[in-house]
């Protein structure tokens, strides 16, 4: 299925654009798994005869085995976000004994053919199923759960099986000691409702929590992992989730939220039935972990001004009574998302900065008296997650292997000090926030695979945005920078061989040539070009820390700029004569100015402020301010490049995103910045909330710059799955 698209396609009130495997209704984006896309391509591509089941199996599950329900699953998926019945159908009809046939009329005029973006031709080895005729798309076109009584009922059921089956897990906690495998068992958790982010498995490993994000809102669900069915038990709202883990006896939920009234993580308590959320802890700024006898919660929370983090442990019934068992700041911070405690109750694990500026390792500190032991060797880069295996012999921890964003892989380390193994072993990114273990040694993680591209949106205008080009997983073109040029070339950062250089081509994505040179594993980020397309202006680690340099439009005569502190995030004026950067010093980071032709640079702000962007008539400069915390700012500012006097604050969006770059819109009437989930948002100078620019729901933006009032940006159609690891002999 290695083809080339052409053009899109479109039935009824439905469009499918297979180029950027999206697909609309009514003009409105649709969540669809990326298995039942592939199947819905190939039935309508081969829509004038009826298609065997094992024709479409050995088409859309090339090269591997699976079972013909999985094809039954896909199918209902697809009927489900058609809107069709297979008693009645419009669109997909089933043959018994023969497959299945597409029967919706298509425009002829559209051209289809398919690309290779599939997630889970990578991931499964064993996909979880529930088969069609179970799925009930019977009765007189309505499922058998959506009878009156049946939900609640399914809740019901549900429900007490996860109850009965953790409090079994509980009791036998101590019995797992078959230790971890190197063939390790992949499969992929069959998830309804959206797109998924986070997931928690139950102690007993018979249940699932997740949160799924779909149209600009999040819920929780949760479900069985042998039936694949699940259940509402948060609705959708606009709150951000950060975690969620089951409680030791599997009657409640514990999950982190942020919301417009909730600036800092909140902790929240919700039965598994649903019903009233209880919050319980603000400042929780990680998942939680329970002590054996579930009578006490810990976390790790964070204080950015001081630059330190500490584990806090409360009582789990009431949030109360808190107590910082260790803190740690500056080069020995505590890392990650999540905190472990030990299956004795003695001692928590968690993930520790050691001297380089990414290298950790594994700590545990004593529960009763606070002492911290180091209890894995060190490794180069960043362990973000842990979690004890059941017989305390080792740790399933996140690990990001090369200190890039999305290569996040999920490893086994034997306590103490023994050699680390890799469970995943592929090139997929396991979520750093969601790592959990049950009792019988089955791991849940959230998988995600970002097959970078480039594209530009006309006036602005997401919902028509052409692709420029598909890049590669090695290359990740756009990924650390990119530059609308003068001249009508963009200007974009890509991988080259250790690190990252610096690359030109036409706006079609034709003529592509190198302009940096590599040297090392240096990598030159963050690019900007001069109005007058003479200089490109970049950061880069070329002299042994971050600094601000100069090139010749052309990638020769290297100059630096900056050389007090760690500068990065260049912003150049509009006339081209100066570059606003932020300078990190004594841990605070505030922006500064230098000529292009270097000299001593000037300060503009004192407080925490980073990520400038010059207005286009290069009077004002806006930036995201104060101290991140787990990449949360207070807002943008907006001063007077002159004399650095505020003239506008804005607060932003709880899933807002000020890294990366902010952009002045070309009329100097708004400022752009990202959104964590989906799109862009636009803020007028003129005040009011910020507008959505609503892209697909399944891309994620990385950078974007104006070119006119066109929009070109890079970023990839994300494709995540609940995976679920048996790390069992």
């Amino acid at each position: 299925m290695d083809r080339t698209v052409k053009k899109g396609i479109s039935f009824a009130e439905f469009e499918i654009d297979p180029k950027t495997r999206r697909m609309r209704r009514g003009g409105q984006y649709l969540a669809v798994n990326a298995k039942a896309f592939d199947v819905l391509v190939y039935l309508i591509e081969h829509a004038e005869r009826v298609v065997a089941k094992e024709e479409i199996l050995n088409a859309v599950w090339e090269g591997q085995f699976v079972e013909e329900a999985n094809l039954a699953v896909q199918v209902s998926s697809l009927r489900r976000t058609l809107g069709d019945r297979a008693a009645d159908p419009r669109f997909i009809a089933t043959i018994p004994g023969k497959g299945y046939r597409f029967i919706g009329d298509i425009d002829a005029q559209n051209e289809i053919v398919i690309t290779d973006h599939r997630l889970s031709r990578i991931l499964v080895e064993e996909t979880i199923t529930d088969d069609e005729a179970i799925a009930g798309e019977r009765v007189a076109g309505r499922s058998f759960f959506d009878r009156p009584g049946m939900q609640i009922l399914l809740i019901a059921g549900v429900s007490l099986a996860i109850v009965a089956g953790t409090l079994l897990a509980y009791r036998a906690y101590s019995g797992w000691s078959k230790g971890i495998t190197s063939a390790i068992q992949k499969r992929v958790f069959p998830v309804s409702g959206g797109t998924p982010f986070y997931a928690g498995i139950s102690r007993d490993g018979k249940s699932l929590a997740y949160v799924v994000y779909h149209s600009g809102q999040s819920s929780l669900r949760i479900g069985e992992i042998a039936g694949g069915n699940s259940i509402e038990v948060v609705p959708s709202s606009d709150r951000l989730f950060g975690s969620v883990v089951f409680a030791p006896d599997g009657k409640d939920l514990y999950f982190t939220f942020r919301d417009r009234n909730h600036a800092r993580s909140t902790l929240t308590r919700v039965s598994i039935f649903g019903g009233p959320m209880q919050e319980l802890i603000q400042g929780v700024d990680s998942s939680v972990t329970f002590s054996p006898d579930g009578k006490y919660l810990a976390f790790i929370r964070r204080d950015p001004e001081m630059e330190k983090s500490s584990i806090v442990v409360a009582e789990a019934g009431t949030g109360q009574n808190e107590r910082a068992l260790v803190t740690r700041e500056n080069s020995e911070n505590i890392l990650g998302y999540g905190v472990s405690w030990s299956p004795d109750g003695a001692k928590i694990a968690f993930s520790g900065q050691i001297g380089s500026a990414h290298g950790s390792s594994i700590f545990a500190v004593n529960v009763t008296d606070g002492v911290v032991d180091k209890i894995a060797d060190d490794v180069d880069d960043r362990i973000v997650n842990v979690s004890w295996s059941p017989d305390q012999n080792g740790l399933i921890v996140n690990r990001n292997t090369s200190n890039a964003a999305g290569d996040g892989q999920i490893w086994y380390v034997p306590s103490p000090h023994g050699k680390p193994e890799n469970l995943s072993n592929d090139t997929l990114n396991y979520s750093l926030v969601s790592l959990s273990m049950s009792v019988d040694g089955q791991v849940a993680a959230v998988a995600s695979r970002t097959d970078p591209e480039m594209s530009i949106a006309p006036d602005g205008d997401l919902a028509s945005s052409r692709l420029i080009i598909g890049g590669s997983q090695s290359r990740r073109e756009g990924n650390a920078g990119l530059f609308a040029a003068p001249n009508g070339k963009i200007v974009f950062c890509a991988r080259s061989g250790g690190g990252r250089t610096i690359w030109e081509m036409d706006v079609d994505g034709g003529n592509q040539r190198q302009l940096t040179v590599s040297e090392g594993n240096s990598s030159d980020e963050q690019i900007s070009v001069t109005s007058d397309d003479r200089f490109l202006v970049f950061q880069s680690d070329r002299s042994g820390s971050v600094q601000i340099w100069r090139a010749d439009r052309d990638g020769a005569n290297l100059t630096q700029l900056t050389k007090a502190g760690d500068n990065e995030e260049p912003a150049v004026t509009p006339d081209g004569r100066s570059v606003v950067y932020s300078s990190t010093r004594d841990g605070l980071s505030t922006l500064w100015q230098v000529s292009i032709e270097g000299g001593e640079p000037t300060q503009i702000t004192t407080d925490f402020a980073s990520w400038p962007a010059v207005s286009p008539d290069g009077r004002f400069v806006a930036y995201a301010d104060g101290k991140p915390l787990v990449s949360v700012y207070n807002g943008i500012s907006v001063i007077s490049r002159g004399d650095g006097r505020r003239v506008k604050f804005f607060t932003v969006p709880p899933s807002a995103v000020l890294y990366n770059r902010l952009a002045w819109t070309p009329d100097q009437a708004a400022i752009v910045y990202k959104d964590d989930l989906q799109g862009l948002w636009q803020q007028e100078l003129s005040g009011g909330n910020p507008q959505p620019l609503i892209g697909a729901e399944d891309f994620r933006f990385t950078h974007f710059n104006f070119s006119g009032r066109n929009i070109i940006y890079s970023g990839g159609t994300t494709k995540r799955d609940i995976v679920l690891f048996d790390a069992r002999r």
